[in-house]
């Protein structure tokens, strides 16, 4: 008989042939400073390389879109009373659900003077302003609380201000791009930064016409930026289609708004039309953790249906740039997040087999499915949009870890840019979106080392990494409700507000090494 380290060595140069473990290993304490990778990425004036940030206008102000707190709501209370009140508010409890409910009620009132918002209050008022709201669920015609959870005295209701998308919100977020100092007139070859609009920012109120104002006040923002990555579909519909994608007709919407945008916008040089389809259609079909939390077609009709959108999309975009400005060629880019898929336990340890197969089939239904999907359309594409976050570890069969970690993974971040350029060898990789859920500094500074380092080795290995944007612009608390998240607990960006005297011990950093190579290209 085999000795026990005998089989685990057989075991190991077995599953070393698996697609999930071919990761190039490095150790990240041998990773530089910033400053030093940047100098690496710079150096070559034939291949230039973006350092900058991203957003997406959702986490700026509220929109008609399906984040809106009022329309969360009515949707999460229209899916739970279809399942019964017993199921429906078990549905509305769940952990991957309840923030949205809680951060979708609006500022309340009562006759003592209490101003409450539900998802501020400490754990004991918050379970009794929730089981105030759940009460009587079969005939609610909306979730709202009906006493005061600190007096149980009745409370006034304060409708939503809605933050519309303003020129001084706009210029503020110009303002913040611009103080890191990104040289907007320099980045001719590659986007100066990343941006996911609004399409709900451009609708006609209750319809899905375009407003040609609001066209005009979208687009006028988007020159301020300079040359931005636009994103035109990021985890919200707009409210008119909160079902968008579900049928055939809808890609043909959907294009056309893409080519009208565009056509306003004749400098442009990069586009992607949707940002993670496989993430969004599993969120949405699969985890019913993201609004409109259902759809009636299952998740590969859905996928399937995104991306005949995003190729029509791409040919509908590349014909007005023929037509309008044939000398800035329009580089239509495919969104996805690799993620890296590792069991949690050792080798040494008796779940790790079972583990290990657990993340081999992850893998193969998260982005193998996304490699499938996007094969028969790759020739419409120029790019891959990537987002890097950390690895997602499995416990036994339970997935154990999210996006909104704020882990310094360097293994997990290697591997996501290895694996892209395995699956698309001849496409260019633009890192859109990276983050690190931190607010120690320490931690930051070793993050944003640590992602420099990723690009500088990979551009090394002969990949072509393009950039990197670090997600996000602000970390204002009423803005990340897609994230299902306490108010308050995000700390990605490089600003805690629309404020630059917001600019946190992150952002200073990254705005050092932005600095710290002249950007001559």
């Amino acid at each position: 008989m085999l000795p026990v380290k005998s089989i685990h060595f057989i075991f190991l140069y077995l599953i070393s042939f698996l697609p999930i473990n071919a990761i190039n290993s490095f150790d990240e304490s041998i990773c530089p400073s910033g400053k030093q990778s940047y100098e690496y990425l710079m150096s070559n004036a034939v291949h230039p390389f973006a350092l900058s940030v991203g957003t997406s206008l959702s986490q700026t102000h509220i929109s008609e879109n399906t984040i809106n707190p009022e329309y969360v709501r009515k949707q999460m209370l229209k899916i739970a009373k279809k399942m019964g009140p017993l199921e429906g508010e078990k549905w509305l409890r769940a952990e991957s659900r309840i923030w949205y409910l809680l951060r979708a009620m609006p500022e309340y009132s009562c006759i003592n003077g209490h101003n409450i918002h539900v998802a501020t209050l400490d754990l004991e008022h918050r379970d009794i302003a929730v089981k105030d709201i759940l009460s009587d669920l079969e005939h609610n015609q909306e979730l709202q609380l009906k006493k005061c959870p600190l007096c149980q005295e009745k409370i006034d209701f304060q409708r939503e201000q809605q933050d519309l998308f303003t020129v001084d919100i706009q210029d503020k977020i110009a303002g913040l791009v611009h103080y890191l100092n990104i040289d907007l007139l320099k980045l001719k070859q590659i986007p100066n930064m990343r941006i996911s609009i609004e399409i709900a920012d451009i609708l006609k109120s209750g319809t899905t016409e375009i407003d040609d104002k609001k066209l005009e006040n979208l687009t006028s923002f988007i020159k301020k930026l300079g040359n931005p990555m636009i994103f035109f579909h990021h985890y919200a519909n707009p409210i008119q289609l909160s079902n968008l994608f579900e049928k055939q007709e809808h890609a043909e919407w959907f294009a056309n708004i893409c080519a009208r945008i565009i056509e306003k916008l004749p400098n442009i040089t990069h586009v992607c039309p949707i940002s993670q389809p496989t993430g969004f259609v599993f969120r949405v079909t699969r985890n019913q953790d993201l609004p409109p939390f259902e759809y009636t077609v299952e998740q590969d009709k859905l996928l399937e249906n995104i991306m005949k959108a995003s190729a029509l999309a791409s040919d509908k975009m590349k014909n007005v740039r023929d037509k309008n400005s044939k000398d800035v060629k329009l580089n239509v880019l495919v969104s996805h997040q690799w993620k890296i898929m590792i069991p949690k336990h050792s080798y040494y340890d008796p779940r790790y087999a079972l583990e290990l197969l657990v993340t081999t089939i992850a893998d193969k239904m998260y982005n193998g499915k996304f490699v499938s999907a996007v094969q028969p359309y790759i020739s419409k594409f120029d790019g891959i949009a990537l987002s890097v976050y950390p690895s997602l570890k499995f416990d036994m069969w339970k997935p154990d870890g999210s996006n909104i970690l704020g882990e310094v993974d360097y293994q997990g971040s290697l591997g996501a840019v290895i694996e892209t350029n395995k699956a698309f060898a001849d496409k260019d990789i633009y890192i859109v979106e990276a983050g690190c859920n931190n607010a120690d500094p320490k931690i930051k500074k070793e993050y944003i080392d640590m992602m420099l380092c990723v690009c500088a080795r990979a551009r090394y290995l002969g990949i072509p990494v393009k950039s990197l944007y670090f997600w996000a612009i602000t970390n204002h608390p009423d803005f990340y409700m897609e994230w299902n998240t306490a108010r308050g607990v995000t700390y990605f960006a490089p600003f805690d507000d629309l404020n630059i005297e917001s600019i946190n011990q992150g952002g200073k950093y990254l705005k050092e090494i932005i600095e710290s190579v002249k950007q001559d290209f």
